[in-house]
C-alpha cells in the first residue's frame, strides 16, 4: 500500500491516525488561542469605532435640530398653540460632507401633525429614555425609510 494514500476503515479495525509533531503542537497551541484573540479584538473594536461614530453623528444631529428649533415660531396657547418652521440651510450643511448623504426630518407637535419636512416618515411613538445621554429630552436610534438605512433623531420641545 502507497503511504501517502488515505486508508480506508475496515469493520472492526479503526485507522490509525498520525499524531501531531511537536511543531504541530506547538503552532496549533500558539496559533489557535492568538487567533481567537485576534477575532475577539476586531469584533470589540468594531463595536467601539461603530458606537463612537453614532455619538459623534448624533452630536451632529442634536446640533442641526437644535438649529432647527431656534427657528420655530409659536403662536396661541394651549390647545389653539400653533408651530411655523423655518429650516436654515446651516441645519442641513453639516452633512453636505459627500454627496450620498442626505438628511429627512419631520417637524411635528405632540398630537403627530405634520408642521414642517417629509410626510412619508413615520410619526414617533416611543418614549425619552429615563436617562438621556445628553443634557436634552433627546433619542436616536437607526431605522429604515425608503429602503435606506438612516439614523433616527427625536426630540421633546419643552417651554
Amino acid at each position: 500500500m502507497n503511504p501517502t494514500t488515505p486508508r480506508t476503515p475496515v469493520a472492526g479495525h479503526p485507522v490509525a491516525r498520525r499524531a501531531l509533531s511537536l511543531r504541530g503542537e506547538l503552532l496549533l497551541g500558539i496559533l489557535l488561542p492568538v487567533l481567537l484573540f485576534v477575532g475577539f479584538n476586531t469584533f470589540s473594536l468594531y463595536r467601539q469605532t461603530l458606537s463612537s461614530l453614532h455619538t459623534a453623528y448624533d452630536r451632529t444631529l442634536l446640533a442641526s435640530a437644535k438649529s432647527i428649533s431656534e427657528q420655530l415660531d409659536v403662536s396661541g396657547y394651549d390647545d389653539a398653540a400653533e408651530l411655523r418652521a423655518t429650516v436654515p440651510y446651516s441645519a442641513l450643511e453639516a452633512f453636505e460632507a459627500d454627496n450620498q448623504s442626505h438628511m429627512f426630518y419631520r417637524i411635528s407637535n405632540l398630537r403627530g401633525d405634520l408642521i414642517s419636512g417629509y410626510a412619508a416618515l413615520p410619526v414617533w411613538r416611543g418614549s425619552i429614555p429615563a436617562r438621556p445621554p445628553y443634557a436634552a429630552l433627546v433619542d436616536f436610534y437607526n431605522d429604515q425609510f425608503e429602503g435606506r438605512p438612516v439614523r433616527v433623531r427625536i426630540g421633546v420641545l419643552t417651554a
